[in-house]
């Protein structure tokens, strides 16, 4: 069930409210029960592990007769019957069983599979190592199925025999005869457009779609779900990333951002890439540099040379004889700090420089600004993911929080700091405690031991898990809590996919989900999907029952306990309302409304959270959720 709402505004006296009918409906309860994020899979017969998969948000056990899938949206296993022969086929956000005459499609974000009759043999067009694709292109006769992994429905397109089609991550473009149409993940519609005569060329990568001729110039954005003309430049090479094309000549550049759905030319010699990310990209003029941003959809002139750079996915550091320029293309700017450079390294929201004395400077992209470290950490080198930067020193423990510009300790010695530079968790553990520093609410959190040992840690983008004696704990860096499952022993095998971890054992499979109890599509700055500001914004829930959606669009407040409830991360003076309503078609209630475009959004949080009121047990909280506007 999907709804369109305008929210209104909610005070802190209707929050009261809520809050106490909640509590009144709790009452006599010891606790609060939240939905576990944990779910066994039993196998009595013994687990095949090389019939476990995970990708993205999904996870699949293939029991012969049946596939099980686990979505960390719904947080639970679903189960399809497959024939013998079937083939399937496993994506970030979705799963596809391909059989005689049907074609079933399973979404993370519905916790549904539906089903696709086809006429004919049913061929899948996307490319067999596009993995991270969440719009599936199916033919079948003279018809072209769409299936978005985000809305969890099938749109069809009728096609002649010739006809052109290209379809990467969340965008698709077709063309036959004078007419190209395209379908962005976020809506599954289909968008045309007249392109006068037989389009040339088409391509499709991220959430940009181009299809061109001659006389024209055509680009799509699955955001803005618009399509926009632009002249073609003559002689022109040509680059893209996931959100933005551009084409430069020896005398003009023209660039596409599909976030913001615009074009923009200029005049500039540009002479080669420098290096770019799908957010920006440096390019090489006869004057400097020339930095192109998706997120602003402008240029920005670097007069002074990079002797070199550190690219990191929404930041990058320009070096310079004895400073070092920060680069935000969130904010479209740059910021100098005199340094002589002994290390540094770029991550994807978050940069840092230590200089040749000992001290380290964290560079925020979201505030574009430079941040000096704790005196007591100098001499000690850094250790980074992409959200953040930790520093020990002889008593302490700091990670850079790049919201505030703050370095936020522990009050306490980690010996060990565990991470992946590609990815968002940031780990650590002593002999009593496990750590995880939680970069939305600038804190760090904690969870009791019951290993004697190392304990043994899988990170994957935005999943951390660690096995630690009989106890599994994972931590979700969109979510910003621990989540604990008692395991016991037998663990043959510990993973973490995107936002999804699992353990699997003899007779078991434990998942774990590591998303809130309600999740947006885009993930940044945790990971790579950026929210566009003037777009629309949508949010997927399962609640066990009637729920309240409640979201501000403020920076996460620090944590106020609710008795009976548990913990509320939002501030109610700026909160907006929805009810969410679960269906008996579906596990998953979807949520969508419209975002203004207002530049003084740019770098606004919408944070959110559910109160659930199950139809048994306490009411409670569930975990907070974030997203950026930029």
């Amino acid at each position: 069930m999907t709804m369109s709402c305008h929210l209104p505004k909610m005070t802190s006296a209707l929050l009261g409210v809520l809050l106490a009918s909640s509590i009144c409906l709790a009452v006599c309860r010891d606790a609060h029960a939240q939905t576990s994020a944990w779910a066994d899979l039993s196998v009595p017969q013994g687990v095949a592990s090389s019939a476990v998969h995970g990708q993205g948000k999904l996870i699949t056990y293939d029991q012969g007769s049946t596939l099980h899938v686990f979505s960390s949206v719904t947080r639970r296993w679903h189960g399809a019957p497959k024939l013998p022969g079937a083939t399937v086929r496993l994506f970030n956000d979705c799963v596809i069983i391909t059989e005689p005459g049907v074609c079933r499609a399973f979404s993370s974000h519905t916790g549904q599979f539906v089903s696709l009759n086809a006429t004919g043999q049913c061929t899948i067009l996307n490319a067999t190592a596009h993995k991270n694709d969440s719009i599936i292109l199916v033919t079948s006769g003279s018809q072209l199925h769409a299936f978005s992994a985000f809305t969890g429905t099938w749109t069809s397109l009728s096609i002649p025999t010739t006809f052109a089609a290209d379809v990467q991550r969340h965008v698709a473009v077709v063309h036959h005869g004078a007419k190209v149409l395209a379908v962005s993940a976020f809506d599954n519609v289909w968008h045309e457009h007249a392109c006068g005569t037989t389009a040339t060329t088409i391509s499709a990568n991220g959430t940009t779609a181009i299809a061109s001729n001659a006389g024209t110039v055509l680009a799509f954005s699955a955001h803005t779900r618009s399509w926009r003309r632009h002249a073609p430049l003559a002689n022109a090479s040509f680059l893209r990333a996931d959100d933005w094309a551009l084409w430069f000549n020896s005398t003009t550049v023209v660039a596409y951002s599909s976030l913001r759905g615009t074009f923009l030319s200029e005049v500039a010699a540009v002479t080669t890439l420098a290096g770019s990310t799908d957010l920006y990209a440096l390019l090489n003029t006869a004057n400097g540099l020339l930095a192109y941003s998706a997120v602003t959809g402008d240029l920005l002139t670097i007069t002074q040379p990079a002797n070199a750079i550190d690219f990191g996915a929404a930041v990058a550091l320009l070096h310079g004889n004895k400073t070092v320029r920060g680069y935000s293309p969130l904010r479209q700017s740059l910021q100098t700090l005199v340094v002589e450079t002994q290390a540094s390294g770029a991550g994807n929201s978050v940069a840092f420089v230590t200089s040749n004395s000992g001290q380290t400077h964290a560079f925020s992209s979201l505030t574009s600004s430079w941040v000096t470290a704790p005196a007591a950490t100098n001499g000690n080198p850094a250790t980074m993911s992409t959200t953040t930067v930790a520093l020990q020193s002889p008593s302490d423990c700091f990670a850079f929080a790049a919201r505030s510009g703050q370095f936020v300790a522990v009050g306490n010695p980690v010996p060990a700091l565990v991470s992946n530079p590609t990815s968002a968790p940031l780990l650590g553990y002593d002999v009593s405690n496990l750590f995880a520093f939680d970069t939305d609410s600038e804190r760090w959190l904690q969870v009791p031991r019951t290993g004697g040992g190392a304990p043994v840690f899988a990170i994957w983008r935005t999943s951390a898990l660690a096995l630690d004696g009989t106890s599994a704990h994972g931590f979700g860096a969109q979510t910003g809590a621990w989540q604990s499952h008692a395991i016991g022993l037998g663990s043959q095998s510990v993973t973490a996919n995107s936002e999804v971890a699992y353990i699997v054992q003899p007779t078991k499979i434990a998942a774990c989900s590591m998303l809130p109890e309600i999740v947006s599509y885009q993930q940044f700055p945790h990971f790579r999907r950026v929210q566009p500001r003037g777009t629309a914004i949508s949010f997927a829930a399962a609640p066990p029952a009637t729920a309240f959606a409640i979201a501000a669009f403020a920076p996460p407040i620090t944590p106020i306990t609710v008795p009976g409830l548990g913990t509320l991360m939002l501030d109610a003076n700026v909160a907006l309302l929805a009810p969410v309503m679960p269906s008996t078609n579906t596990p998953v209630v979807q949520l969508s409304w419209q975002l203004p475009a207002a530049a003084i959004l740019a770098g606004t949080t919408l944070s959110s959270q559910l109160m659930v009121l199950p139809a048994t047990g306490p009411a409670y909280l569930s975990n907070r959720a974030t997203v950026q506007l930029w």
